[in-house]
Protein backbone atom coordinates (compact mmCIF):
# COMPACT_ATOMS: atom_id res chain seq x y z
CA UNK A 1 0.00 0.00 0.00
CA UNK A 2 1.78 3.45 -0.74
CA UNK A 3 2.00 6.11 1.91
CA UNK A 4 -0.72 8.20 0.07
CA UNK A 5 -3.46 5.12 1.19
CA UNK A 6 -2.02 4.90 4.50
CA UNK A 7 -4.29 5.83 7.03
CA UNK A 8 -3.33 9.04 9.20
CA UNK A 9 -3.56 9.17 12.63
CA UNK A 10 -3.11 11.81 14.91
CA UNK A 11 -1.91 10.90 18.35
CA UNK A 12 -1.15 12.56 21.53
CA UNK A 13 2.47 11.46 22.97
CA UNK A 14 0.70 9.74 25.85
CA UNK A 15 -1.14 7.54 24.02
CA UNK A 16 0.58 7.07 20.67
CA UNK A 17 2.78 3.88 21.69
CA UNK A 18 0.26 1.97 22.77
CA UNK A 19 -1.99 3.21 19.12
CA UNK A 20 1.35 2.29 17.08
CA UNK A 21 1.41 -0.99 18.28
CA UNK A 22 -2.01 -1.71 17.74
CA UNK A 23 -1.49 -0.67 14.36
CA UNK A 24 1.07 -3.15 13.81
CA UNK A 25 -1.34 -5.67 14.75
CA UNK A 26 -3.52 -4.74 12.17
CA UNK A 27 -0.96 -4.02 9.40
CA UNK A 28 0.35 -7.53 9.73
CA UNK A 29 -3.49 -8.86 9.71
CA UNK A 30 -4.93 -6.63 7.06
CA UNK A 31 -1.77 -4.95 5.06
CA UNK A 32 -2.91 -1.66 6.06
CA UNK A 33 -0.39 1.10 6.47
CA UNK A 34 -0.17 3.84 8.84
CA UNK A 35 0.98 7.10 8.95
CA UNK A 36 1.25 8.92 12.12
CA UNK A 37 1.83 12.17 13.41
CA UNK A 38 2.77 12.68 16.94
CA UNK A 39 2.42 15.68 19.23
CA UNK A 40 0.24 18.04 21.67
CA UNK A 41 -3.31 17.58 21.79
CA UNK A 42 -3.82 21.40 21.53
CA UNK A 43 -0.99 21.38 17.98
CA UNK A 44 -3.01 18.11 16.93
CA UNK A 45 -5.82 20.32 16.49
CA UNK A 46 -4.74 23.06 14.77
CA UNK A 47 -2.76 21.07 12.37
CA UNK A 48 -5.86 19.24 11.66
CA UNK A 49 -8.19 22.10 10.65
CA UNK A 50 -4.92 23.24 8.62
CA UNK A 51 -4.04 20.65 6.48
CA UNK A 52 -8.34 19.49 6.77
CA UNK A 53 -6.99 15.71 6.37
CA UNK A 54 -6.77 12.81 9.00
CA UNK A 55 -8.33 10.08 9.79
CA UNK A 56 -8.00 9.10 12.95
CA UNK A 57 -7.40 11.42 15.97
CA UNK A 58 -6.23 9.90 19.60
CA UNK A 59 -6.09 11.20 22.59
CA UNK A 60 -5.75 10.97 26.68
CA UNK A 61 -8.49 12.97 27.62
CA UNK A 62 -12.44 13.50 26.02
CA UNK A 63 -12.55 16.91 26.82
CA UNK A 64 -9.88 17.42 23.44
CA UNK A 65 -12.36 15.70 21.60
CA UNK A 66 -15.22 17.52 22.78
CA UNK A 67 -13.39 20.42 21.52
CA UNK A 68 -12.45 18.83 17.98
CA UNK A 69 -15.89 17.83 17.66
CA UNK A 70 -17.20 21.20 18.82
CA UNK A 71 -14.26 22.64 15.90
CA UNK A 72 -15.96 20.21 13.36
CA UNK A 73 -12.77 17.53 12.91
CA UNK A 74 -14.13 15.17 14.07
CA UNK A 75 -17.86 13.58 13.94
CA UNK A 76 -19.93 12.48 16.84
CA UNK A 77 -20.91 9.06 15.30
CA UNK A 78 -17.27 8.04 14.98
CA UNK A 79 -15.93 8.85 18.00
CA UNK A 80 -15.38 5.58 20.59
CA UNK A 81 -13.63 5.63 24.17
CA UNK A 82 -11.21 2.88 24.17
CA UNK A 83 -9.68 3.22 27.35
CA UNK A 84 -11.05 5.22 30.65
CA UNK A 85 -8.29 7.71 32.83
CA UNK A 86 -8.08 6.59 36.00
CA UNK A 87 -6.35 9.44 38.10
CA UNK A 88 -3.00 8.98 39.71
CA UNK A 89 -0.24 10.05 41.68
CA UNK A 90 3.29 9.03 40.04
CA UNK A 91 6.51 9.15 41.95
CA UNK A 92 10.17 8.38 41.75
CA UNK A 93 11.18 4.96 41.25
CA UNK A 94 11.86 3.23 44.75
CA UNK A 95 9.51 5.90 46.08
CA UNK A 96 12.02 7.57 48.40
CA UNK A 97 9.43 9.81 50.15
CA UNK A 98 6.88 7.12 50.52
CA UNK A 99 4.03 8.84 48.96
CA UNK A 100 0.95 6.70 49.37
CA UNK A 101 -1.77 8.96 49.16
CA UNK A 102 -2.84 12.38 48.31
CA UNK A 103 -2.58 13.58 51.84
CA UNK A 104 1.14 12.52 51.72
CA UNK A 105 1.29 15.12 49.32
CA UNK A 106 -0.04 18.23 51.47
CA UNK A 107 3.54 17.30 54.13
CA UNK A 108 6.09 19.75 54.68
CA UNK A 109 8.74 19.33 51.95
CA UNK A 110 6.64 17.34 49.30
CA UNK A 111 7.41 18.79 45.31
CA UNK A 112 4.63 18.45 43.06
CA UNK A 113 4.48 18.41 39.51
CA UNK A 114 1.58 19.50 37.60
CA UNK A 115 0.77 19.62 34.24
CA UNK A 116 -0.73 23.17 32.54
CA UNK A 117 -1.77 21.73 29.06
CA UNK A 118 -2.65 19.08 27.17
CA UNK A 119 -4.66 15.94 28.35
CA UNK A 120 -3.99 16.47 32.09
CA UNK A 121 -5.29 20.33 31.80
CA UNK A 122 -6.65 20.84 35.35
CA UNK A 123 -5.83 16.76 36.31
CA UNK A 124 -4.28 17.76 40.00
CA UNK A 125 -7.69 20.08 40.66
CA UNK A 126 -10.14 17.56 40.04
CA UNK A 127 -7.65 14.75 42.06
CA UNK A 128 -7.08 17.43 45.07
CA UNK A 129 -11.03 19.08 44.97
CA UNK A 130 -12.26 15.56 45.41
CA UNK A 131 -10.13 14.97 48.42
CA UNK A 132 -10.91 18.65 49.94
CA UNK A 133 -7.21 19.11 49.78
CA UNK A 134 -6.82 22.12 47.02
CA UNK A 135 -5.10 24.38 49.45
CA UNK A 136 -3.40 21.90 50.85
CA UNK A 137 -1.49 20.60 47.78
CA UNK A 138 -1.15 24.01 45.94
CA UNK A 139 1.61 25.01 48.39
CA UNK A 140 3.08 22.19 47.56
CA UNK A 141 3.28 22.45 43.54
CA UNK A 142 7.10 23.33 42.91
CA UNK A 143 6.91 22.83 38.96
CA UNK A 144 4.46 23.19 36.12
CA UNK A 145 5.18 21.07 32.69
CA UNK A 146 4.00 21.48 29.56
CA UNK A 147 2.11 18.35 28.75
CA UNK A 148 2.26 14.95 29.78
CA UNK A 149 5.66 14.52 28.25
CA UNK A 150 7.33 17.17 30.18
CA UNK A 151 5.11 15.94 33.25
CA UNK A 152 7.31 12.33 33.29
CA UNK A 153 10.37 14.36 32.59
CA UNK A 154 9.70 16.06 35.96
CA UNK A 155 10.03 12.51 37.70
CA UNK A 156 12.51 11.34 35.49
CA UNK A 157 15.18 14.09 36.44
CA UNK A 158 13.70 13.95 40.45
CA UNK A 159 12.71 18.14 40.04
CA UNK A 160 9.71 17.03 41.88
CA UNK A 161 8.74 13.89 44.44
CA UNK A 162 5.52 13.19 42.66
CA UNK A 163 3.35 14.08 40.13
CA UNK A 164 -0.61 14.33 39.44
CA UNK A 165 -1.91 12.88 36.01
Amino acid sequence: MSKENALHVFSSGAVAPPVKRCAEGFKTRFGTEFEFTVGKAEGLIEEIAECKGGDVLTCGSEFILDDAQLKGLVLRETRRSLGFRKSAILVQAGNPRKIRSISDLTKEGIKVGISTSGCLLAAWDDIATKAGLTNQVRKNITDYADGCGELMSLINEKRVDDVLG
